[in-house]
């Protein structure tokens, strides 16, 4: 666990052919781990035999030490009248919480308005393998002129592996300012010390007002559309999120791309299949540490992130979060590239950066993915892109926070989702757990409740369905009817506009299901009345998946 100690006994194996006596060795760990006790020694090993150090290795870890990162450690061995012999190597893995923002609340309605003075109360869920103990908060801001924190401590109680707890007994005070528009996404940080150890932040966005992600970001001149998970009338174009890990020190199986270094270099990347893009055909693309990828190989270099389409940066660029990144930074991982063979895609991933500015301490993790033409088709031809969003939060106050959006080579045309902290109409706040798919496939406005019929015939194959029952505006208990179809039903549950989920509806039961009503109260999973706004029941039966859109009116 992460801010505490932890005594290691280890145990070797004598692979020569002579027995060995008084071996002794002395341990040496990756950044994040303090080895305080360096040397051990052995008994009598005989040839082939393995035992167990007479003394432990008492190492430190890091409190701020992330769930799942691989921790490396050298063994160096040495003999008494051999000398030192090869150095080898173990591995352990870190488990610590993994705590999210599930949701804000005031309260009462549930609404920041602009002038509004509050409570802040935040949900916060643990998917970690391990218990946050109970936790001390302290709330900031990364925009002190628009948002106010009156009261900036609060505290959790334990929150256990899968579950959720909030700070109604001590809520942080808030005050918005007068003359903030309606949905303005203001980023803000929340940081932990646990009892038992482990810290860390927990970054998360505050949306000003009652405002709408829903439909899609686009086209551009080309043809460009940009569709995110909030988009879900539009099913057959709104992309799922589904992280794929290519840091090796998370479980990966990418490769670093070495080469880049902060700001002066970057790297050119050979694509494992032709991609088509704004029309024309690449083999290759440069990638930067600085969040973009550029299909214009030649080398012009900014390092500040610019309104796009525009002049500054390299031409035909592809940015998911085009910001002064810098893979320096103690406590960063790197940039990886793999070749997803089994599933036609390749995948850039940009692994816990930091921006080089002083007040945006956050360690951002994203990915880019580039689908193969050849077996995902659009309409012109061109491939489609993925921007996957794990761990991040828009803090470069001081310097236009991020860019996000892509391009054409004449720097003319392009799509453009947030630059400044201003989204573009339809987009999504960025925010963990978010995916955009950049794609010529033009929308198809098709909400699932209307379109499917319960009925069927029998022995016919029957796809999953949920319908609201009086349409789709609900003032309280909103009555809900689905069936699974001919698969087992795995999931019915409420999210909200950010794709997170509110409350599940099945309570843990899954299985067979024929047609069935249910009933929501308009609450949360932890009992709490949700404020008004938009809302979606998600039907997921075997690899089926419907949903049905809700406007709450409180």
């Amino acid at each position: 666990m992460p801010g505490t100690g932890l005594d290691l006994s280890l145990e070797v194996r004598n692979t020569g052919i002579d027995g060995i006596r008084g071996a002794t060795a002395t341990v040496s760990g990756p950044d994040g781990v303090g080895v305080v006790t360096r040397a051990t020694r052995f008994g009598l090993l005989a040839p082939g035999e393995t035992g167990l150090s007479l003394s432990d290795v008492r190492i430190v870890l890091d409190p701020d030490l992330a769930n799942g990162r691989r921790l490396r450690f050298l063994l160096n061995p040495s003999v008494p009248g051999i000398g030192p012999l090869d150095v080898t190597e173990f591995w352990l893995t870190a488990e610590a919480p993994v705590l999210t923002c599930l949701a804000t609340s005031d309260g009462g309605d549930d609404i920041f308005d602009p002038g509004e003075e509050t409570d802040l109360i935040l949900t916060l869920q643990n998917g970690g393998p391990i218990a946050a103990g109970a936790i001390q908060a302290q709330l900031e801001t990364l925009q002190p002129t628009v948002i106010t924190i009156l009261d900036s401590a609060g505290s959790f109680t334990e929150i256990q592996p899968g579950s959720t707890g909030s700070n109604p007994a001590a809520p942080f005070v808030i005050r918005v300012g007068d003359s903030v528009a309606v949905g303005t996404v203001i980023p803000m940080r929340l940081s932990l010390v646990h009892a038992g150890g482990p810290g860390g932040a927990v970054s998360f966005n505050l949306v000003v007002g009652l405002t709408d992600f829903s439909t899609p970001t686009g086209p551009d001149a080309y043809g460009y559309y940009c569709y995110d998970n909030t988009d879900i009338d539009y099913p057959e174009q709104v992309p799922t999120y589904d992280w794929v890990e290519c840091s090796p020190a998370y479980g990966g199986a990418g490769t670093l791309l070495d080469e880049i270094c902060n700001n002066y270099l970057s790297q050119v990347v050979q694509l494992p299949f032709s991609f088509a893009y704004y029309g024309i055909a690449y083999d290759s693309m440069r990638v930067s540490d600085n969040g973009w990828i550029a299909f214009d190989t030649q080398y012009w270099y900014d390092v500040r992130n610019w309104r796009m389409p525009g002049k500054w940066g390299s031409a035909c660029q592809v940015a998911p979060f085009w910001d002064n990144l810098d893979p320096g930074i103690p406590g960063s991982d790197g940039i990886y590239a793999w070749h997803d063979a089994g599933n036609h895609r390749f995948i850039i991933e940009w692994s816990r950066l930091q921006n080089w500015e002083e007040n945006a301490n956050n360690f951002q993790t994203f990915e880019l993915l580039l689908c193969d033409p050849a077996y995902y088709s659009t309409p012109t031809g061109d491939g489609e892109i993925l921007f996957q969003y794990h761990q991040i939060v828009n803090d470069d106050t001081l310097r236009m926070y991020s860019t996000v959006g892509i391009e054409n080579h004449t720097e003319e045309i392009g799509l453009l989702c947030s630059y400044a902290n201003m989204y573009a109409p339809g987009a999504a706040p960025l925010s963990s757990n978010l995916v955009l798919k950049f794609t010529t496939d033009p929308p198809v406005y098709a909400p699932p409740t209307i379109e499917q019929p319960l009925a069927s015939q029998p022995g016919e194959r029957r796809r999953p369905v949920v319908q609201l029952l009086g349409g789709n505006l609900s003032s309280g208990n909103c009555r809900i009817r689905f069936n699974s179809g001919t698969y087992d039903l795995r999931e019915l549950a409420i999210y909200d506009v950010c794709g997170r989920r509110v409350t599940d509806l099945l309570h843990g039961r899954t299985g067979a299901a024929d047609t069935r009503t249910v009933i929501w109260d308009g609450r949360d999973g932890r009992g709490r009345r949700v404020p008004s706004g938009l809302y979606w029941v998600r039907l997921r039966s075997g690899g089926e998946e419907c949903n049905a859109r809700l406007l709450m009116m409180r």
